[in-house]
């Protein structure tokens, strides 16, 4: 969870990467761990919810978008599997 906290801060202090940098950035850091431990630890929903909304605030800071936009760009409906 730091390693993302990090990543977000990273991406808001440095505003003059270009957004397809950024995003190459998430690609390399963010979805291995992701990928890796979602699988291998069971996460409990309280968690899960908190490493849902950094990995969302990572992306919105990526994009540039302001922190006010919907996180439904982002995640899926309950009815599609999301929370």
């Amino acid at each position: 969870m730091d390693g993302i906290t990090e990543l977000t801060w990273f991406l808001h202090k440095n505003r003059d990467l270009s957004i397809e940098n950024s995003l190459r950035l998430i690609e390399c850091t963010l979805a291995p761990l992701l990928a890796f431990s979602g699988l291998v630890i069971i996460w409990p929903e309280k968690e899960f919810k908190r490493l849902t909304a950094a990995f969302v605030r990572c992306n919105k800071e990526a994009w540039q978008m302001s922190p006010n936009t919907s996180t439904a760009l982002f995640t899926l409906p309950k009815d599609q599997g999301g929370l």
